[in-house]
C-alpha cells in the first residue's frame, strides 16, 4: 500500500487538495464532484486510488465547499470549465508529467464529458458515474422555458434545493453526514439552474466526439439521474475503449452506497489499471 501525503493549494480562487503518494505513482486522478457538493465527500473515492498507488488532485467548484465565489452562482455553464482548466494548468506547472485520469460524479460527470469533449488530447481516459444529463423527474421543454424566463428577470433568485438527500445512498450514516455537513450547500440560484438545464440537451453531440477510454457508471436505483440516460451516452461515444456499468440495487453515489467495494474493484482492476500503464499521455 502506497503513503499518502496531502498539501493543499489555491488557484484562481479555488480551493484544491494534492494527495500524494509514495512509490509507483502509477497515473493522477483529478475529481469533480457534483452540484451543492464538495470534494471532501469523495474521500472515499481517494482512499481507494491512493492505496493502489494513484495520485488524485481533488478541489471544490468555485461557490461551492472552500472556493470562492458567491454561493451556487455561475455566469455560464463554461465558468465550470473553466475551474477545470485552472486545475489542470496548475497541475502542469506544480507537478510532474504523468498520465492524468479525469473522474467526475453527477454534475462533476457532465462537467468532465463536456470538458473531455473539447481537451481529450489531454486525459488518458475518463471515469464518470451517474453523470448529470438525464435528471430523475425529466427536463421538458416547458421547464427550460420557464428557466429561461426566470433566468431573465431573477437570476440571482435562491430556490431550496430539491435534491432529496435520501436519495443519495442506501447508508443511513451517508445520508446523515450529508444533512449535517456545512459545506454542502441546500439551495441553487435560478442562473445556475438555468444554464445546466440548457447545456444538458447538448451533450449527446459532444459525447460523440470523444474517442478517449471511457468508463460510465450508475446505481438503477437512483432516483436524482435516470441510468438510462448513462446509458444513451454509452451507446453514442465514440470511443472504441468503452463500458457502462450498472448497478442493480444502488443509489446516487455508488462511491457511498453499499455497492461501494465492488464498484472501487471496478474503477481500478478493469479500469484505471488497464489503461494507466499503456497511456499515451
Amino acid at each position: 500500500m502506497a503513503a499518502e501525503t496531502l498539501c493543499d493549494f489555491t488557484v484562481k480562487g479555488l480551493k484544491g487538495w494534492h494527495h500524494r503518494v509514495s512509490g509507483g505513482r502509477k497515473a493522477r486522478v483529478v475529481i469533480v464532484h457534483g452540484l451543492g457538493d464538495h470534494s471532501g465527500r469523495h474521500l472515499s473515492t481517494i482512499d481507494q486510488l491512493t492505496a493502489a498507488g494513484y495520485e488524485c488532485v481533488r478541489f471544490d467548484l468555485r461557490g461551492h465547499g472552500e472556493s470562492e465565489g458567491r454561493r451556487q452562482w455561475i455566469d455560464s455553464f463554461e465558468d465550470y470549465i473553466e475551474d477545470v482548466l485552472a486545475i489542470f494548468d496548475w497541475v502542469e506547472g506544480h507537478l510532474s508529467a504523468k498520465p492524468v485520469f479525469l473522474h467526475g460524479h453527477s454534475l462533476g460527470g457532465a462537467i468532465c464529458l463536456r470538458f473531455a469533449a473539447h481537451y481529450q488530447d489531454q486525459l488518458s481516459g475518463l471515469f464518470v458515474n451517474a453523470p448529470a444529463y438525464k435528471l430523475g423527474d425529466g427536463v421538458s421543454a416547458f421547464k427550460i422555458l420557464v428557466a429561461k424566463i426566470m433566468n431573465r428577470f431573477l437570476p440571482g433568485l435562491t430556490m431550496k434545493s430539491s435534491v432529496d438527500i435520501t436519495a443519495l445512498s442506501r447508508d443511513p450514516e451517508v445520508v446523515m453526514g450529508c444533512q449535517t455537513d456545512p459545506l454542502v450547500c441546500g439551495f441553487n440560484t435560478v442562473r445556475q439552474g438555468y444554464e445546466i438545464l440548457k447545456v444538458l440537451p447538448l451533450m449527446i453531440d459532444e459525447v460523440k466526439t470523444i474517442t478517449i477510454p471511457v468508463l460510465f457508471t450508475h446505481g438503477q436505483q437512483d432516483r436524482l439521474i435516470q441510468w438510462q440516460g448513462s446509458k444513451e451516452l454509452f451507446n453514442i461515444c465514440s470511443s472504441g475503449d468503452k463500458e457502462l456499468l450498472c448497478f442493480e440495487e444502488a443509489y446516487h453515489e455508488l462511491h457511498n452506497d453499499f455497492d461501494r467495494e465492488a464498484y472501487f474493484q471496478k474503477i481500478l482492476g478493469a479500469f484505471v489499471d488497464s489503461y494507466a500503464s499503456s497511456s499515451r499521455c
